[in-house]
């Protein structure tokens, strides 16, 4: 009776391990067939000038990864970025990207180059999720956001704080290039964020098509949201205390180097 119960046993076991192995194996088929069909690949891409965040950017990132599982999640410093740069594309590119001076005019031309190499999510660093937004259900087509001022959208640019590419976007290789011509010839724009960032890439879509983004970035109260159009909700926002942290840093701001003519190295 005793080694009936253990034959009986070990059964259930083998049967459970079979069955087990047969699901996982069945899982990971499907996965990997999803993965092959998706044309997003699931990678989340943020940058920082520095590994040492803050308590609250820190925090602000692992939110985002624990409501996003389903990503592989990059963070690069302003090393790392020229090392991909250096890696990955030619020696006129790494060049715009050394003589650049703003931080921020910096890590806007990584952006573009590691959505154009690898495609996938580029997001600001200040941004988590709001509303029970994930961006596995965004990641189904490209995606850009348009801007919001003083009670209108915003003619010519798009946003570039959050943006879904697929590898090899004819949009961002223009865009690099256009980056490169402007540090060659120091080119200064009429707006700040001409050389690098939203009212660079507004130039390279149609009044229709940025028309038809369905997201759009606006600030309230010195914070930066997402919403979408569509539902009316909030999908993104800047945590609390950003802007404190922006104000009180060290570092030269962008704007005040564009001001007083000051973004390339000589």
């Amino acid at each position: 009776m005793k080694n009936k119960l253990v034959i009986s046993i070990l059964l259930i076991l083998l049967l459970f391990t079979l069955t087990y192995n047969s699901n996982a194996q069945l899982y990971n088929t499907i996965h990997e067939s999803l993965q092959d069909q998706q044309k997003i690949p699931l990678h989340i891409y943020q940058t920082w000038h520095t590994k040492h965040l803050s308590k609250k950017m820190k925090n602000c990132v692992e939110k985002l990864k624990k409501d996003n599982p389903e990503f592989e999640h990059h963070f690069y410093d302003i090393h790392e970025c020229r090392t991909f740069i250096k890696e990955n594309f030619d020696k006129e590119v790494l060049d715009a990207y050394d003589k650049l001076k703003p931080l921020a005019f910096k890590a806007d031309l990584w952006r573009y180059c590691v959505l154009y190499k690898n495609g996938g999510v580029y997001l600001d660093i200040k941004y988590h999720c709001e509303n029970g937004f994930k961006l596995i259900n965004v990641v189904n087509s490209e995606l850009l956001v348009k801007e919001f001022w003083n009670g209108k959208f915003v003619e010519n640019v798009v946003n570039n704080g959050f943006m879904i590419y697929e590898p090899n976007n004819h949009v961002l290789e223009k865009i690099i290039k256009r980056i490169c011509w402007n540090v060659q010839n120091k080119y200064y724009s009429d707006k700040c964020s001409g050389q690098t960032g939203p009212s660079l890439l507004g130039t390279f879509y149609t009044k229709e098509q940025i028309d038809n983004i369905n997201y759009f970035y606006y600030e309230e109260n010195r914070r930066g949201f997402v919403k979408d159009i569509q539902t009316d909700k909030i999908i993104l926002s800047f945590y609390l205390e950003y802007r404190d942290e922006q104000k009180s840093s060290k570092k030269e701001y962008w704007q005040d180097m564009w001001k007083n003519k000051d973004i390339y190295i000589e």
